[in-house]
Order: structure tokens, then sequence, then C-alpha cells
């Protein structure tokens, strides 16, 4: 596990890092589509049954933690990719990256509704303590 750790924190500050600090408007846009997507007009019925919501209680704080998770997905994958690429990573990647988690992960009717169930089996309850999930 420490080898594990090691080459993904030598992978983030070698070739992510560097790469997203240049194109942080990637991520604000992803994260504004999926606001506005997801959120607004907030508690639709149709959106929540379409994202698998119905069942669990549909709240500003579980959207918050739902959008935690897709980032960190996507930012675990990002670090990956420029492990594998090294210096050939580029921002062509990272947009492949969002657009396959969210075709993955996003339209899936069942994943949304697990992935908060998980997080509140492992004490992430509420918004605040799902932060651990997008610390470097």
């Amino acid at each position: 596990m420490t080898d594990l750790v090691d080459r993904y924190q030598a992978a983030y500050s070698a070739y992510y890092a560097p790469l997203m600090e240049g194109h942080e408007h990637v991520m604000e846009r992803y994260f504004i589509n999926y606001v506005y997507r997801s959120v607004f007009p907030f508690d639709r019925v149709e959106t929540n049954r379409r994202s698998g919501l119905h069942h669990i209680s549909n709240s500003i704080s579980t959207q918050y933690m739902l959008m935690i998770t897709y980032y960190s997905i996507i930012k675990t994958v990002c670090i990956g990719m420029a492990a594998f690429h090294k210096s050939a990573f580029a921002l062509e990647h990272v947009i492949k990256v969002i657009q396959s988690s969210t075709k993955a992960f996003q339209h899936s009717t069942s994943f949304p509704m697990r992935a908060v169930e998980h997080l509140r089996g492992k004490g992430m309850k509420i918004a605040l303590s799902t932060a651990v999930l997008i610390q470097n």
C-alpha cells in the first residue's frame, strides 16, 4: 500500500498538478454543468428518477456528496492516466476521463444511490465529512 501511495503522489506532483494548474477551468466547467444538470431546479422528480435518487432522501447535502464522489473518481483516474502517459499526459486525456466517467457513473440508475449508501456506511453522513475526498 505504501508503494501505491508513493506512486500516486509522484504522478500527482510530476504530471497531474502541473497540467491542471494551467487548466482549472476544465473542472470548473464540469462542476457548473453538473450543478445545472443535476441540482437546479432542486428536487425535480424526473431528474431524481433518472439518477436513481428517488429511493433516498434528496437534499442539497446528498447532491453535494454525489458531486464530490464524481470529482474524486475523475481526479483519481486522471492521476492514474498521468502516471501511465507521464510527460505525454494532456488535456485531451482529462476530457476523455470526464466524458467516460460521466457516461459510466452519472447515467447509471443505480450508482448514485449505492454511492451515497456506501459513504453513509463509512460514516460520511453529512456533506462536511466528504471533504476528505477532495483533499490532495
